[in-house]
């Protein structure tokens, strides 16, 4: 893979992880702010947000594991399946929200949709990306 579609590669996966704690974030800021909302949240107020903020924080590491080369695929498939696992956390929790009637419910269900494929992506890009590589920029 030439250096060109290294850098292509890594900027692209880091869009995909910076784009899914957007919807992470707006998420967690609607249930913190609004007391209708928090109550109506999918697996509970405090579960719901600690969920999101685990899911935050796994997305997070694997913008860093995109960052720093790792000479390990283990390191790389951990933090993949660690973020797999935090995303079909979030997807089930937008599906759970879909099926409310509540127009908010339904706005929350779909940032955490969206936010679940970004996360999904971001995963599949970080376990199949190529050992100790790192473009420089030039």
């Amino acid at each position: 893979m030439g250096r060109n579609a290294v850098r292509a590669q890594r900027d692209l996966t880091l869009t995909w992880g910076a784009m899914a704690e957007i919807p992470l974030a707006v998420a967690a800021s609607i249930w913190l702010t609004s007391p209708a909302t928090r109550a109506a949240a999918p697996w509970g107020p405090d579960t719901s947000v600690a969920v999101v903020a685990v899911a935050a924080v796994a997305t997070a590491a694997a913008l860093v594991a995109v960052l720093v080369p790792q000479r390990s695929t283990s390191r790389r498939w951990i933090v993949a399946l660690c973020v797999a696992v935090a995303a079909g956390a979030v997807a089930s929790m937008a599906l759970t929200g879909f099926g409310t009637a509540d127009g908010t419910d339904i706005g929350v269900a779909l940032l955490l949709a969206a936010a679940a494929v970004l996360m999904l992506l971001l995963a599949a890009h970080v376990a199949r990306s190529p050992a100790g590589t790192r473009s420089r920029p030039s």
